[in-house]
């Protein structure tokens, strides 16, 4: 009996500590110092944050000049990016020799500052065009050459990264020596980012299980779609069983003629979307109107001023000022703050007009994508209020809409406010473009090499069902891939009146009876469309009942 009661306890013991091992990753406590000297060093931040976001929701960012005001205790592990090029400060070096955890360190030279580098000298930058992952041999290109730094480990470091030189040759570009890593990149953008994310799981001793997911977009539809065509493809991928995301625009909009199209002008299109949704589809809204200032619909970005490249601070009709415009930089910066009130006011109310436009027509939209992947940090912020969840890919800093990222996996960056990220991984089917399907098997093919990685690209449905089938085959060819249905994960959606979970297959809707101008709008013009097709009915029996009368009366004077 005390053995079997031992025996017990000892499998307890194991399942709680298996419990443990699983949960751990995401409640690590990571702190990411940074030195910067440009505002577009916080791009590199942003980037080591959406990778690091798949381990642990809980990121701490900080920099260097601020380290006093932290408890250093606190942490399990600590990040030190430096984009300067400069050495470690001793205040930064003793803050690391002393860290009892693990340390990963990114650029600038280290030897001379801390003691737990040792094991590594710098001497100057070299250029490179490829990169190597060492784990399982796999050799990058560079899309441009990249500076790194020219280091040279001894002999009890190990090399888990290498770098080749454009002059030929390789060159050592991450090493570790115990809990100590050091990249001697200056740009993470990918290839090394992917490399980067990789290796990351070992840094986190998290097991690297080469579990794939996949996920097809629709792209870019809105109320003048081809309902057709989206049902031909519809009826396509629920024979494959197949499920896929739609981005859908409520509103089309032509500023140059003054057209404008919402669902309830395309009933048709309503019918088919929620065909589609019924038969595997999860509907993302994609914006409001997915345009600004003249561009049309599915063109134009919505949540940036590309033309000032700037978040939206006036009305499109409004000219945009900078600061030459004005005499002195008090009344800039007063131009600043009601721009930014203005930004938040416009943001909110397109969020809130998607959804609300949307659920009025049984469409129920489980996350959010920006129209070209562009939106402020202020953006961001007010969407993590409403959704969840995030698709596709995300701007870095407010300095420019150019140079989205997204890593290779699923990620819930410090950056977002809590909102999860998607990623979209593999791009699109390019009209007109014989090459784009062969791009996309070739980034494929690297991609299923990666851990936890996302094979997931979209398409344009009007591009007919052809390259369609194309794309799917290439991702239906990856194995040990599963297919995303999102409405098996948990995502959450909530505006005023109106509130939107998911999970287990299921989604649950909250909302008053009518929850907003637009469904009541909606709910009239049906109500007089069917009392005008009661009249139309009941005057044509009245017809018809008073003719019948007129020939039996003729009949009968004959």
């Amino acid at each position: 009996m005390k053995k079997l009661i031992y025996l017990l306890v000892f499998v307890l013991c194991i399942s709680d500590l298996n419990i443990v091992n699983a949960e751990a990753p995401k409640n690590k406590h990571i702190l990411i110092i940074y030195s910067k000297d440009e505002p577009k060093d916080t791009v590199q931040v942003r980037i080591l944050d959406s990778l690091l976001g798949h381990f642990s929701n809980n990121i701490t960012i900080i920099e260097d000049s601020k380290l006093d005001t932290i408890n250093k205790s606190t942490f399990n592990y600590i990040f030190y990016i430096n984009l300067t090029a400069k050495k470690l400060s001793p205040e930064v070096g003793s803050f690391v020799d002393d860290f009892k955890g693990s340390v990963f360190i990114i650029g600038g030279s280290i030897e001379q500052s801390s003691k737990r580098f040792n094991f590594i000298k710098t001497n100057g930058e070299t250029l490179i065009n490829s990169v190597t992952l060492l784990s399982n041999h796999l050799e990058m290109p560079c899309s441009e050459d990249r500076i790194i730094v020219n280091i040279n480990p001894d002999t009890s470091a190990e090399i888990l990264l290498l770098g080749r030189k454009i002059e030929g040759g390789n060159i050592p570009l991450l090493v570790k020596k115990n809990q100590s890593y050091y990249l001697g990149a200056e740009s993470l953008f990918n290839p090394i980012g992917k490399a980067l994310g990789e290796i990351l799981f070992s840094f986190f001793n998290q097991p690297s299980e080469k579990q794939l997911h996949k996920y097809l977009r629709l792209e870019d539809v809105n109320p003048k779609a081809d309902y057709k065509v989206l049902m031909k493809i519809a009826k396509y991928l629920k024979n494959k069983q197949i499920p896929y995301m739609i981005s859908l625009i409520p509103v089309y909009l032509n500023p140059k003629t003054g057209e404008e199209v919402h669902l309830s002008d395309s009933p048709q299109l309503v019918k088919t979307l929620q065909y589609m949704q019924n038969n595997g589809a999860t509907i993302i809204l994609h914006g409001y109107r997915h345009q600004y200032s003249n561009e049309e619909t599915g063109e134009g970005f919505e949540f940036w001023d590309v033309k000032q490249n700037r978040p939206i601070m006036q009305e499109q009709s409004q000219l945009a000022k900078v600061r030459d415009d004005f005499s002195t930089e008090q009344k800039y910066q007063s131009y600043l703050i009601k721009g930014k009130a203005y930004e938040k006011k416009y943001i909110t109310e397109a969020i809130q007009s998607g959804v609300q436009e949307l659920v009025a027509h049984k469409l129920y939209p489980l996350a959010f994508e920006a129209p070209h992947y562009s939106m402020s940090q202020m953006g961001y912020k007010i969407l993590s209020k409403h959704f969840s969840t995030y698709i596709g890919q995300v701007q870095l800093t407010d300095q420019t809409w150019e140079g989205v990222y997204a890593p290779i996996y699923d990620s819930t960056p410090h950056f977002l406010y809590g909102m999860k990220l998607l990623p979209e991984t593999v791009g699109y089917v390019l009209d007109g473009d014989k090459n784009s399907i062969n791009n996309i098997r070739s980034t494929v093919l690297y991609n299923k090499e990666f851990s936890d990685a996302y094979i997931s690209g979209y398409y344009h449905p009007y591009l007919g069902i052809s390259n369609l089938k194309k794309l799917v085959n290439i991702m239906e060819s990856v194995p040990n891939a599963e297919w995303l249905d999102l409405k098996n994960s948990e995502n959450h959606v909530s505006i005023p009146k109106i509130t939107l979970t998911s999970s287990h297959g299921k989604v649950i809707v909250k909302k008053t009876f009518i929850s907003s101008d637009y469904e009541r709008n909606y709910i009239l013009k049906k109500i007089v469309i069917w009392i005008g097709v009661f009249l139309l009915l009941l005057c044509l029996i009245v017809y018809k009942t008073i003719s019948k009368k007129m020939r039996k009366k003729t009949t009968s004077i004959d």
